[in-house]
């Protein structure tokens, strides 16, 4: 039995399928890369495995458990989109710790989680900063620390090094893989780009336009 199991899902926006019948399995501590042309149903899938787009058709598996129907904060994932929407009037550390009170993590236990994840992203110098105030990079980095913080069972990227220039992609992306691997995470990353998938995943899932039903 497979850590997360993705079987038979399709969906479709306004009659035109989007996705159709796609399945795969992901092992715990393992990082997959899905890739395909634009339009082919990458970020719908990353939501519906997530629990914010419900599927038309198929279940997700995770542990063995049918959570299809499960909404997306009892999941235990994180997702970081391309940009890291980070709050502008609230400082970095208040980002990253967003929400963890509600987890059950009292002031002390949220204070040291922030300062390893920002450890570990490479920002503690930047905590007592604002948003406006971060170049690129170094916000890319509070958006992962802010997901990383809440040690996800699955940790799901959609494209977030595709505004960066080569150099700081790569050396984010070497970083996220290093963590990945000393932390054990199950991650599941989105991207049109081959070296980024080379340098990121253990391996590659392919999706392929939908054709038209014959």
């Amino acid at each position: 039995m497979a850590y997360l199991e993705v079987n038979h899902i399709s969906h479709s926006f306004r009659d035109i399928p989007v996705l159709r019948d796609v399945s795969f399995s992901c092992e715990k501590g393992e990082c997959i890369c899905v890739m395909g042309p634009s339009g082919t149903g990458k970020t719908t899938l990353l939501r519906i495995i997530t629990g914010l787009l419900a599927p038309d058709e198929g279940q997700i598996l995770l542990e063995g458990t049918d959570i299809t129907g499960v909404l997306p904060h009892e999941r235990g994932m994180a997702m970081i989109f391309q940009e890291p929407a980070l709050f502008p009037h609230t400082k970095v550390k208040d980002n990253i710790a967003y929400g963890m009170h509600r987890l059950g993590y009292s002031q002390e236990e949220i204070r040291q989680k922030t300062l390893a994840a920002a450890e570990m992203m490479k920002i503690k110098d930047q905590l007592e900063k604002y948003p406006g105030t971060l170049s690129g990079g170094q916000a890319r980095r509070a958006g992962f620390a802010r997901a990383i913080i809440r040690d996800p069972k699955i940790l799901l990227l959609d494209e977030p090094f595709s505004s960066l220039d080569k150099d700081l992609k790569e050396e984010l992306i070497k970083e996220v893989r290093n963590i990945q691997k000393v932390r054990g995470m199950t991650m599941i990353c989105v991207t049109h780009d081959e070296h980024e998938a080379k340098l990121l995943s253990d391996r590659t899932i392919l999706l392929h336009p939908v054709t038209a039903a014959k």
